[in-house]
Parts: structure tokens; sequence; C-alpha cells
């Protein structure tokens, strides 16, 4: 620190300017804030931080904590270059002070999750928001054995823990995240996330982190496990109540059988009404594919090196009859279980091809099924359609998730080699998910991995996660492959990204997905 204003003093609680001058800056703040925090020092040092808004918490001299949201900003102090923190300001006019009022209302005073009223009446309100990508879901979460801990340490002292356990999963919500607590002894969080391996990714974390905890009451002290339940809701359709009383079930069933664990939504493969659904839904699909009511939309990859290039991921979408938008979440599983799959796939491509055509861009990402991928075809057809385009086969990356490269290792290898002698890019996704990324890497030789989203869930304040990432980014370089950082959502979790090395970025946080073509012809 080389200079200090006496907001900051009175802040921190010191005498004057002269205990803060000298100071390494991580000393004024908790541990689960510094990966955070030096990368976006890092990235503001070299003027690549576009002003986000950074969380971190502070440590004040008397022991206690302080939430602080910060700006970075690079300028120059006595000819040298610095970064400048501000904190910042909290709105004071009458309106701000009615919200924060109404806020505060809606809050329990210990934990600062919503009160069960509070939390219904905002989560009816989300739900009746279109899920613009990804899914929403919900978990609830509840303490193992809590009413055997009121015969073992007295009653009493069941609210205190609770309002500890609150405490805790407060801390490891995520920007939009809505938690309450919805029965006596436990919480729900309605989340959304790129996919339902970041719900149970995030849920798993929790759970260790609770289970890491030391309860503390009065003179006593305890450990305790927490179950989860996960239930799916992305549409307010059947309203809250089943989905809630969906993962309360759930989360029972995991106490159930031992606790300290969660159980999933079930999918609709496991119901007996899949047959009718997918009699339907193939109607569906094979009408939108002859009316070209598909679209794409693009979510831009931004570069954490300063590379200045334009790349996008192109996700699928269908619109139904009367044109409303339909995720892949609800029509690509009857899609994989009818065979429809391979269809989209080239729709995708012959889209992106006209897209690339009209806008030039650096590089476009797209992912085909496993349908496409044992399809030894697919290699002359891409050559085919690239002549009749047009435009340069460097633009296009053809993406495989990595779990699919593994079960079907031999077609993605020979996948690889048509890509190549075609002058295709070809990149690995979700990597880092599987058991043997490393071998994945030695066989395909990829140009880029995308770093699998689920190990983006409590990246900032988990160091052992955060060596796992350095490692599989340090892994992929030496191999020749660039790194994506997938579904990253939040500018302490880019920060942190920064630190390790990771090269690219996509996720919400960077942007929504939005719409770019609308048909094949790219009209």
């Amino acid at each position: 620190i080389v200079d200090v204003n006496p907001s900051w003093t009175e802040l921190f609680g010191r005498g004057d300017a002269g205990e803060l001058l000298g100071l390494p800056i991580m000393d004024l703040f908790h541990a689960r804030s510094h990966a955070a925090l030096k990368g976006a020092l890092v990235a503001a040092a070299q003027g690549r931080w576009a002003g986000h808004s950074l969380d971190t918490v502070a440590s004040l001299p008397d022991g206690s904590d302080l939430p602080l949201a910060l700006v970075l900003e690079r300028f120059d102090y006595e000819d040298e270059p610095a970064v400048r923190l501000r904190i910042l300001p909290q709105q004071r006019d009458l309106e701000s002070l009615s919200n924060q009022l109404e806020e505060a209302l809606q809050k329990d005073d210990v934990t600062g999750l919503l009160k069960p009223r509070a939390w219904r009446d905002v989560a009816l309100a989300k739900l009746k928001q279109p899920l613009k990508g990804g899914c929403r879901m919900l978990a609830y979460l509840e303490l193992d054995g809590l009413g055997q801990l009121g015969t073992t340490i007295g009653p009493f002292a069941v609210p205190e823990i609770l309002d500890q356990f609150g405490a805790l999963l407060r801390n490891q919500l995520h920007p939009g995240d809505l938690a309450g607590r919805v029965t006596h002894g436990g919480f729900a969080v309605l989340l959304e996330r790129g996919n339902e391996r970041d719900v149970e990714a995030w849920l798993g974390r929790v759970l260790q982190t609770v289970a890491k905890h030391v309860f503390q009451v009065g003179p006593n002290s305890t450990s305790l496990t927490a179950s989860a339940g996960i239930a799916s809701c992305d549409s307010a359709e059947a309203g809250l109540d089943p989905v809630l009383r969906s993962a309360l079930h759930a989360g029972w069933q995991a106490a159930g059988t031992g606790g300290n664990r969660y159980v999933g939504a079930a999918t609709e493969d496991d119901t007996t009404e899949t047959d009718a659904l997918d009699h339907d839904w193939v109607a569906r699909i094979k009408s939108a594919l002859m009316a070209n009511r598909f679209r794409l939309v693009q979510q831009p990859i931004a570069s954490l090196v300063g590379e200045d290039s334009t790349a996008v991921d192109l996700l699928v979408r269908m619109l139904d009859e009367q044109g409303e938008e339909v995720l892949p979440s609800e029509f690509l599983r009857a899609a994989e279980r009818n065979d429809l799959t391979k269809n989209i796939d080239r729709w995708v491509l012959g889209a992106a091809m006209s897209y690339c055509a009209a806008r030039k861009p650096d590089r476009v990402f797209l992912r085909i099924s496993r349908a496409s991928l044992l399809d030894a075809s697919l290699g002359p057809w891409l050559e085919q359609q690239l002549r009749a385009a047009g435009i340069e086969p460097r633009m296009l990356v053809i993406q495989v998730g990595e779990a699919l490269a593994a079960t079907h290792l031999r077609e993605a290898k020979r996948l690889r080699e048509d890509l190549k002698s075609i002058g295709i890019g070809f990149a690995i996704e979700n990597f880092g998910s599987g058991q043997d990324s490393s071998g994945l890497l030695a066989h395909l030789a990829p140009d880029f991995v995308k770093i699998d989203g689920a190990l983006m869930q409590g990246l900032p304040t988990d160091p052992p996660l955060q060596e796992q990432v350095k490692a599989l980014s340090e892994e992929a370089k030496t191999k020749g492959a660039s790194t994506i950082a997938e579904r990253v959502e939040d500018a302490n979790t880019m920060a942190v990204l920064w630190q390790l090395g990771v090269e690219f970025v996509q996720g919400y946080f960077v942007n929504q997905p939005e719409e770019v073509v609308l048909g094949a012809d790219g009209r």
C-alpha cells in the first residue's frame, strides 16, 4: 500500500494512514478472497480489468469480517504504475433506503437469507422469467441428525447451529442464487447454472464445507454433515410447491441412505411417459426442421491474454409453432433417443457456415452429437459444404465432449484427422470431467480444450480446486492446446482464472446468448 485516504483507515479500524502504508494489501483481506484479488490486481495492472465489481471479505483488527465490493483501476502514482482500489458507495437516496429497509425485513438477521414467505414470493417471480439458457433447479439442504443433536448438547443449541448452517450456505451462493429457510431445519436454494452437473458440483462442495466445519455453541462444539435433494424447475407452469416437494423428498431420501450426500432429480427417462413424450417431440422436431424453425445463438468467448479476436460459441434453439423459443434441454434427449441429432447437427453446421460467410469471425465453436461423431461421412460432407460456402476452414472449430470422446476414442481420432486434413479446428469440451484427461490429450492433440464448467463452481474460495484447474491448464498448454474456461458466471472466478493461466473464458458473465442467425441461409 503506497497511499490511502482517511475513509480507508476508518473502515479498517486503524489509527492513521501510517499503519497501512507499506502493508501488503492481502493482510487486510480474508484468505478466501486472496486468489480472486490477486488475479484482479494483475489484470488491472496490465490494463485488462474492465471495471468489474469484485466481491471480497475484509478482515478487521477485532477479528470480524466485512464484505466489500471493490472496483480496481490502473493509474500512475508518482510516475509509477499502480492500481487504485475503490469501495463501491452505497446509494443513500430515499428510494434506495426504502428498498434496503424492505430487503432487510425480508431477510433473517443472523444468516442474511430470505425468510420463508419472502423466499417463496421472490422464487415464484423468478420462475416466471423465461430461462435464456442452461438449467434452473431447486436444491433443498438439511443437517443430518438434527433431532438427536437436541438431546446431546441441548435443544436451545439447535437454533444457533441452524444459524451457523445458514451462514455457511450464504457464503457459498453465487450472484443470483435465491436461498432461504423453508422448513424448521432446512433451506432451499433456487439456482441457475449451465447444466445439471454444475448444480451437482456446487452442491457437492457445499456438503464438503459443512462436513469440515466445527459448529461451536457456548462451551460445546461438534461436527455435522448435511444432505440435499435436487429438483428441476425450468418453468413456472406447475408452480413452486410440486418442485419443492420433489426436492424435499429427494433430500430426505439422501438422509435416509446415510446422509452427507445428495439425491438428484429424476429424469423423464425414469417415467413410463417417455414413449408418449417422445412421440410428441419427434413430430415437433421434424416439423421444425422442415419449416426451418431452428435458430443459432452466439455466446462470445473473451480473451484473458489480450488477444484481439472474434470468437463465439454457437448454440442451437428451436422455435415452436407459436414462435416461442425451446431450449436444447427440452428437446435434445428425445432427439437422441430417436436418431434425430444428426439432422440437427447438419442444420447447425450449415447455418454456422452461412454465419461465417456473412460475419467473418475469427472462429466459431460448434458441438456435435454422438450420432455425428460415429458418422464416417461427416468429414467429406464438411469439405463439400466448405467449398460451396466459400469460407476459410480455420473459422470452424468442432468440439466433442470429453466423455463422448473417451467412450468412442477410435471415432474421435478419425474425426480429428479428417478435420486436420480439411483445416478445421478441433476442441475437447468438459475437459477435466473424466478419469483420464491426460490420456485423451495425448491421443487427440486438440487445438483447444474447454475446462469443465463444473470446476468453476466454488473456484474463487477453493485452493485445491484452483490447483486442479491450474494443472489442467498447464498440461493442455504443454500439448499445444489453448485453454478456455466454460460457464464463468462472476468476476471473482474470472480473476482467479487470470492467476491460473487460463487464456479464454465464456459464460453468462461474459455475455448471455443472443440470436444471430435466423435460418440455414443466414437470413
